[in-house]
């Protein structure tokens, strides 16, 4: 009895930490959130945007597809939530490249690589996520992380 309690906990721990490594679970449980808005763009509609939404041809050209959620209209319930969640991505999946607290407003770009490549660049503002797929450099990205670039995302 005890061994089955023992193999229960650790199942029941293991499911849960490998819920909280992966920006594609986020959405999967946010996006049917009461007043949540997803979007989700494929890399045929993205060739076809101007690269100045952007701000950055080359990004737009190694972009396989974008993901948004905004749960700006949320319950504050499901928001404190969904910053549990963020915060729970874990750093051998994500590594920070920025970290704005100002006041109300809180921004984080994280990556995800693959060898040497950037598969994923997620950007959070307060409770908004935009999540970027593709094969990225680190040059493409760093133009990301200048305060002015983020502002136009706002």
């Amino acid at each position: 009895m005890t061994k089955k309690l023992i193999s229960t906990i650790f199942m029941l721990l293991s499911i849960q930490m490998s819920w909280a490594d992966d920006a594609k679970q986020i959405f999967a449980e946010f996006k049917d959130a009461k007043n949540a808005e997803y979007v989700s763009i494929p890399r045929q509609s993205i060739e076809e945007l101007n690269a100045d939404v952007f701000n950055n041809q080359t990004l737009a050209e190694k972009t396989n597809s974008i993901n948004t959620l905004n749960l700006e209209d949320c319950s504050n319930k499901i928001k404190k939530r969904f910053i549990k969640r963020i915060d729970k991505l874990t750093p051998d999946t994500y590594e920070a490249l920025m970290l704005i607290q100002k006041e109300n407003n809180k921004r984080k770009l994280l990556i995800r690589k693959e060898g040497t490549s950037i598969k994923e660049v997620l950007f959070i503002f307060n409770h908004i996520l935009i999540q970027y797929t593709g094969d990225f450099e680190e040059s493409d990205i760093i133009p990301l992380t200048q305060e002015e670039t983020i502002k136009k995302y706002d």
